[in-house]
């Protein structure tokens, strides 16, 4: 799992002003803002263990959000992936 510092050096990097900063920092330092729960829909929830990430993340879609986890999860430009913050 990346570290907050490292994170945050690669938003430097790409010159994001300091409110794009506070907004990453938010992300990465919050829990997620609730529980995925199934629904009356056809939405399916998927738990998806993240060895990137080193934990397991939630999804509400299995045909939407899911296989944004997997390319996430895949692609080797991408440093990490969260939750939705509180």
């Amino acid at each position: 799992m990346p570290t907050t510092r490292e994170i945050l050096e690669i938003a430097n990097r790409l010159r994001i002003r300091s409110a794009g900063l506070d907004y990453v920092n938010h992300v990465i330092t919050s829990p997620p803002s609730r529980r995925v729960g199934q629904t009356r829909n056809t939405s399916v929830t998927v738990r998806f263990s993240s060895q990137k990430m080193g934990v397991v993340i939630q999804a509400e879609s299995r045909t939407c959000e899911y296989p944004f986890l997997l390319r996430s999860e895949l692609d080797p430009y991408c440093v990490g992936f969260y939750c939705q913050p509180k």
